[in-house]
C-alpha cells in the first residue's frame, strides 16, 4: 500500500514539473510573439531584418558597378591596394570603392593637374569624383595649409569650366573703385575641403577688374567697373586670369553676381 502511494506522489510530481515546463515555454512565446506582433514583424522576419540591417551598415559600394548617368561623391581614403582606392564619405559613413583604371582621369582636386602615378595617393587624402556614361573623374585633395594651400586655391579660382562637381565661391571683404577702368577687390576665400582635414583657415587676396572684365549680375544692377557697388550681395562667382597668379595683384577675367 505504501509502496502504490509512493509511485502516486511521483507521478503526481512529475506531472506538476510537466505542467510548469509547458506553461513558461507557452508564456515566453507569446511574450516573443506579441511583441514582433506590436512591431508589424514575426519573430523570424524580425531576425532577418536585424541580419539585413546588419549588412547594409557594413555594404561598401563598388563605384564601378553603379549605373547612374551622374554620380558623384567625397571622401576620405581609408584603404589603398594595388589601383583599388577605398574612401568613407564624411557625413554618413558609407564606404566606397573605385578602381583607377586607363580610362579614369586622375587629377589634382584642387588645381585640376595631372598625377601621374597613383602611388602618389595616400591614405589620408580626399577622394572627389565624378562619374557620368562617357568619363570618370578622380579628383586628389592632399593635406595643405598655409601659403601652399593658397597658391593651390588660387590656381582653383582661375578654372574657367571645373571637372569636378565642387566650385569654389569667394567672399567679398572690401570693393574699392579707383576709376571707370579699374576696381581693386578685395575677396576672401577657404578650402572647399578644408572640413576633411579641420582645417578652417581663411585667406584674402586683392584682385583688379578691369574694363577688360566680363561682368555679369542677374539683376543687371551691376555690368561695368563703376556699378560693381550695386549688386554685391549672394553668390559671387570669380574666375582669374592664369596668367597673372604671379602678380601682386591677379587680375579677373569674370565676375558675376547673383544678387539674391
Amino acid at each position: 500500500m505504501k509502496r502504490k502511494l509512493v509511485i502516486i506522489l511521483i507521478c503526481i510530481l512529475l506531472i506538476i514539473v510537466i505542467i510548469f515546463l509547458v506553461t513558461k515555454n507557452y508564456n515566453s512565446n507569446t511574450n516573443t510573439t506579441i511583441n514582433a506582433i506590436n512591431n508589424g514583424v514575426s519573430e523570424e522576419n524580425l531576425i532577418e531584418n536585424i541580419g539585413s540591417l546588419e549588412d547594409i551598415t557594413n555594404e561598401v559600394i563598388d563605384v564601378t558597378n553603379v549605373k547612374d548617368e551622374f554620380f558623384s561623391r567625397i571622401g576620405k581614403i581609408t584603404d589603398i591596394t594595388d589601383n583599388v582606392i577605398s574612401f568613407e564619405e564624411q557625413e554618413n559613413g558609407k564606404k566606397y570603392i573605385i578602381t583607377v583604371s586607363d580610362n579614369a582621369e586622375l587629377i589634382d582636386a584642387r588645381t585640376e593637374e595631372k598625377i601621374d602615378n597613383i602611388s602618389s595617393v595616400e591614405i589620408g587624402d580626399v577622394i572627389d569624383l565624378v562619374k557620368d556614361k562617357e568619363q570618370l573623374i578622380i579628383g586628389i585633395a592632399k593635406n595643405l595649409s598655409s601659403e601652399s594651400l593658397k597658391r593651390d586655391l588660387l590656381i582653383n579660382l582661375s578654372l574657367k569650366s571645373p571637372k569636378l562637381d565642387v566650385q569654389q565661391m569667394p567672399g567679398i571683404e572690401k570693393i574699392n573703385i579707383i576709376n571707370k577702368d579699374k576696381a581693386i577687390v578685395t575677396i576672401k576665400f577657404s578650402d572647399i575641403y578644408g572640413s576633411y582635414f579641420n582645417n578652417e583657415e581663411e585667406f584674402t587676396e586683392d584682385v583688379i577688374v578691369n574694363s577688360s572684365t566680363e561682368i555679369n549680375s542677374k539683376s543687371g544692377l551691376a555690368y561695368n567697373v563703376e556699378t560693381l557697388n550695386n549688386a554685391e550681395d549672394g553668390i559671387i562667382t570669380i574666375i582669374l586670369d592664369r596668367k597673372t597668379l604671379n602678380s601682386k595683384e591677379p587680375t579677373v577675367i569674370y565676375y558675376g553676381q547673383s544678387d539674391t
